[in-house]
């Protein structure tokens, strides 16, 4: 199984753009030191636990490393429709850390925070932050109290419940022990035809709900930043969602390109709670490197030119679609 597993590995990585890009040429020429710690909050990684076609090749060793080259403190790892694996992705970056910090003079420790992304058009980022390997077996468990198709309602109607303490979502028991972890539901890929529009959020605030956060920034889905959150946060006041930036990366080259900016000193985040408290308390902004905009929307999707892919995705669409 694990020659199968690095075969498919390798044969992912067969892609024409590594011919005409040299990505590391790029990026490196664009790094700047940041005033701020800086997270890539929506990452992918290749997830044994993960039902979704197409998913990440990256491996943690290899974000890891982009994460350092790209001066992100905090990494989001979010495959799709899976909270699994948790624990030992945990124990490998506390193992990473160690070794990067013999390795790289100035290596800064990544902090990760674990979640998932649900939907298959409409999208929604469910971050878990608290974890710790004491508690990350029990954090896999969460996964049963939502579904891919739930609603953006639904899920945060989970996470208020969650938050507040109750013992039993949707028919599951919450195990004890998770009272220092916090939930978080983001609408993803906002002003993209994976998620939701503009009219759509404003709706939603107008009924009476209220989102935590949204992602404006996405290097695959919007070629420039979006604006839905200040213009909630003048509407609503506190009320109004945090901004969240992401790579929405599927491949580690692409790591980084697109970010948060989390807004307090340094000294103030040493953990994934500190993070959670800045955007809770609206102390984030979010931008992209400064690179070619094509250039940010290839290497998102850089998984999409791969030969594998293309045996799938005919495969998925097939089963989900015409057999159903």
């Amino acid at each position: 199984m694990e020659y199968l597993r690095k075969l498919r590995h390798k044969l992912k990585k067969l892609n024409p753009v590594s011919f005409f890009f040299n990505v590391d040429d790029v990026l490196e020429s664009k790094i700047n030191v940041k005033q701020h710690y800086c997270g890539d909050m929506h990452i992918h990684i290749h997830n044994p636990y993960s039902t979704k076609v197409g998913e990440a090749i990256s491996l943690i060793d290899d974000i890891a490393e982009r994460a350092a080259i790209t001066k992100m403190k905090i990494i989001a790892l979010t495959p799709h429709n899976s909270l699994g694996n948790i624990k030992k992705i945990d124990e490998r970056i506390d193992y990473l850390n160690d070794k990067l910090s013999k390795e790289i003079d100035d290596y800064d420790p990544v902090i990760p925070i674990y979640g998932t992304e649900l939907g298959f058009f409409k999208h929604k980022l469910v971050y878990a932050f608290g974890v710790n390997q004491k508690n990350a077996r029990k954090v896999e468990y969460l996964g049963h109290t939502f579904k891919t198709g739930m609603s953006l309602e639904q899920l945060i109607k989970v996470e208020e419940r969650f938050n507040r303490g109750d013992r039993i979502i949707n028919g599951y028991i919450i195990p004890s022990g998770l009272s220092d972890v916090r939930m978080l539901v983001v609408p993803a890929h906002y002003k993209s035809w994976r998620g939701y529009d503009e009219h759509r959020i404003i709706e939603y605030y107008e009924n009476g709900g209220r989102i935590s956060a949204i992602e404006v920034t996405n290097t695959s889905s919007n070629m420039f930043q979006c604006d839905l959150g200040r213009k909630l946060r003048i509407l609503f006041g506190k009320e109004g969602p945090a901004d969240i930036g992401g790579s929405d990366s599927h491949w580690d080259k692409n790591v980084g390109m697109g970010y948060t900016s989390f807004t307090v000193p340094k000294r103030k985040i040493n953990d994934s709670l500190d993070i959670y408290d800045c955007i809770i308390n609206h102390q984030t902004t979010t931008n992209y490197l400064r690179v070619p905009k094509l250039n940010r929307f290839v290497l998102a999707r850089y998984h999409y030119l791969s030969p594998l892919y293309w045996i799938k995705f005919p495969a998925f669409f097939i089963n989900h679609f015409i057999l159903k």
